[in-house]
């Protein structure tokens, strides 16, 4: 009877050193699949990054561009208003400069 009962206990043993051995392979697996999967997701999500680091870049340089064009328009109507406002003003210094040698 102790010789069944040490051979119970030798398969527990046994039993409890495979379970453990499987736990650790399991835990391995387990460990190596999260790692995986995190860098995965690591390489997802940067790509997802750099993605949208273009998209606001690109819609930057848009809002730049019609920004740049607006100021451009606004700059090209002033310019042919002062170009105007000199001619008439071109105009009346020439009609003053002719009366002045007129009444000379």
């Amino acid at each position: 009877m102790a010789e069944e009962t040490i051979e119970k206990v030798k398969a527990a043993e046994k039993e409890a050193n495979e379970i453990v051995k499987k736990a650790h392979s399991e835990a391995d697996t387990i460990i190596s699949e999260a790692r995986e999967k995190a860098k995965k997701d690591i390489e997802n999500e940067t790509v997802k990054a750099r993605k949208n680091a273009e998209e606001a870049v690109l819609k930057a340089v848009r809002k730049g561009e019609e920004e740049a064009g607006a100021i451009i328009m606004e700059s090209e109507e002033q310019r042919k208003k002062i170009r105007e406002k000199a001619r008439s003003n071109q105009d009346k210094a020439v009609s003053f400069v002719m009366e002045q040698v007129k009444n000379s």
